[in-house]
């Protein structure tokens, strides 16, 4: 193994290291519970779903070849569900420019139920509230 493909292993190594916690991160709940799921010994469509999707990043970006994850290119929003009032956490993806007002549709981590979530034009400034 030549230096490049040790240097690009380790880099992968690195991301998938992080691989719960992201997904913990991202769903407002601790990193034991995201490998739990990941064993098989509980079970939860929506982190099952975010384990997968933030799984298939980590390999785009390894054929990419790019290191993306060295920053992190979101930013953490609180919100809560209207129907069951969970507090949860949403990544949102940071874009210099144009901001996406369209909004995006998400899954509650409680009870699964589906709403819309806007996101204003401008973010004035950090930090947000969690």
């Amino acid at each position: 193994m030549n230096e490049t493909e040790t240097v690009q292993c380790a880099k992968a190594v690195a991301q998938f290291r992080g691989l719960y916690a992201r997904v913990a991160l991202k769903l407002g709940v601790d990193a034991s519970y995201i490998s739990r799921i990941a064993r098989g010994e509980r079970k939860s469509k929506v982190a099952a779903k975010a384990l997968v999707k933030e799984f298939n990043k980590i390999v785009a970006s390894m054929r990419n070849g790019s290191a993306r994850f060295s920053k992190k290119p979101y930013v953490v929003l609180g919100l809560q569900c209207p129907c069951c009032k969970t507090p949860q956490k949403v990544q949102v993806a940071v874009h210099i420019g144009v901001g996406n007002v369209g909004g995006e549709r998400i899954s509650c981590i409680s009870c699964d139920h589906h709403f819309k979530v806007t996101i204003p034009e401008k973010i004035i400034r950090e930090p947000f509230p969690a």
